[in-house]
């Protein structure tokens, strides 16, 4: 079997297969189209990220963090030509009609460009910059110039002048996590985007502020969750297995934690709590020392979803089921409280204020209401929409579906397969 990420995958004119194996090997393959033979190495030491096919017949090649361009005949591969170096943090390649090269690279950590490479020098003539993370790139058969934003999906045309026409408007990427915060003029929700966050007014839905990550050091991570920490918003990737406190008023990062399988992080008593799946335990991190961290809940199945007052804390196991209490009125529980059972696949859960706890079943593909009192679950919403076909590369969770209870009482709740956030009133008791 192929190693579980597969990136990127290109094909020649004459048919032919070939394949990057990302972060696990690090190499490039050619693939049997039929997939019954074994991949046959070419070149390897290398991330990378993206390949085309020149007009010369060569293959060219990406080495992301080395800032390369290489190009080898896939029949001899042993070959291996540097065509650029330098390049910061080059990510996508494209030729022309005239076999002319354009890249995708970096600025700074909030602008990419399109860029013109001379094969000859290796050196980039910029075409045009957008204050955006740049991911796809495409030239018609009339040489015209696309790209596509990773952040908010918009497309771009790059037009002969340097300026940049809007082919597609940007929006919502991959909606997973929400939070709502009170303002002195009314409530902002706080949405994880996947690559970026961004902040809408809840009355108007207008776009208030957003923030997109980068390849660049100290810059946003890829948020799955997202909550209030302070003045600050806390974020949690289980992609980039981190959790950060970002400021969003200076826009910039004020703390960055390494936590191995890290999915979920809220704030509690003036620490950050995290769930993990990897150690499969509930762990509350001191700010100020991130390295001192305390278990509060251990051999758990899959925790996942977390809530918490001022007093009481909360964890769904994703696996298992379940819903328990990990902190009752400030006191760590020597054992988690069973509150519920029976629970299909729990994420995102916010508490209500009144005995109640919302919860997403992404397994049942549906919102939950649990009384915390008795357990009993009932529907609020059924055939939510979630995606659940979960890739080999993600985690079984597959991505993050939060909700949260405004302080107008009106319940907001992410659907990432129809790309969606749905607003409904508390249901009374």
């Amino acid at each position: 079997p192929l190693p579980p990420i597969i990136w990127p995958v290109m094909t020649t004119e004459d048919g032919r297969l070939f394949a990057g194996l990302l972060i696990e090997n690090d190499m490039i393959v050619e693939l049997d189209p039929d997939l019954q033979t074994p991949p046959r190495p070419l070149v390897s030491n290398g991330v990378f990220i993206h390949l085309r096919e020149g007009p010369d017949g060569m293959i060219y090649a990406i080495k992301w963090f080395d800032g390369e361009i290489v190009r080898f005949d896939p029949d001899a591969p042993e070959t291996v030509e540097t065509v650029a170096t330098g390049l910061t943090l080059p990510f996508n390649l494209a030729f022309d009609s005239q076999g002319q090269l354009y890249i995708i690279m970096g600025v700074d950590d909030a602008t990419d460009a399109v860029a013109r490479l001379d094969l000859t020098t290796g050196e980039p003539e910029i075409l045009a910059t957008v204050h955006s993370l740049l991911y796809g790139l495409a030239i018609d058969s009339k040489d015209r110039i696309f790209v596509s934003s990773v952040d908010d999906g918009a497309i771009f045309e790059v037009l002969k002048d340097g300026n940049i026409r809007m082919v597609s408007p940007g929006g919502m990427t991959l909606p997973s996590d929400v939070e709502v915060i009170e303002r002195p003029d009314g409530e902002s929700l706080f949405l994880a985007d996947w690559g970026a966050w961004q902040e809408y007014d809840t009355t108007t839905g207008e776009l208030r502020s957003s923030r997109h990550g980068t390849w660049w050091p100290g810059t946003l991570t890829n948020p799955d969750t997202i909550a209030p920490f302070g003045d600050n918003l806390l974020l949690a990737s289980s992609e980039n297995q981190q959790i950060q406190i970002w400021d969003p008023v200076q826009q910039q990062e004020v703390l960055l934690i390494d936590q191995p399988g890290v999915d979920n992080a809220i704030g509690f008593a003036g620490a950050i709590v995290a769930t993990s799946f990897e150690s499969k335990d509930v762990v509350s991190i001191d700010p100020a020392a991130p390295e001192q961290q305390t278990v509060l809940a251990a051999d758990l199945a899959y925790p996942l979803g977390l809530a918490a007052d001022a007093g009481n804390l909360y964890v769904g196991d994703f696996l298992a089921g379940q819903i328990l209490q990990v902190v009752a009125d400030s006191v760590t529980l020597d054992s988690p409280k069973l509150i519920a059972e029976g629970l299909q696949g729990p994420e995102g859960m916010a508490l209500t204020g009144d005995g109640r706890l919302l919860v997403v079943e992404s397994g049942a593909n549906r919102l939950s209401i649990v009384d915390l009192a008795s357990g009993q679950v009932s529907t609020r919403i059924p055939e939510l929409g979630i995606l659940n076909d979960v890739p080999r590369s993600r985690p079984q969770h597959y991505f993050f579906n939060g909700v949260d209870v405004s302080p107008s009482g009106m319940i907001y709740v992410t659907a990432d397969e129809p790309n969606v956030i749905y607003r409904l009133p508390l249901p009374p008791q």
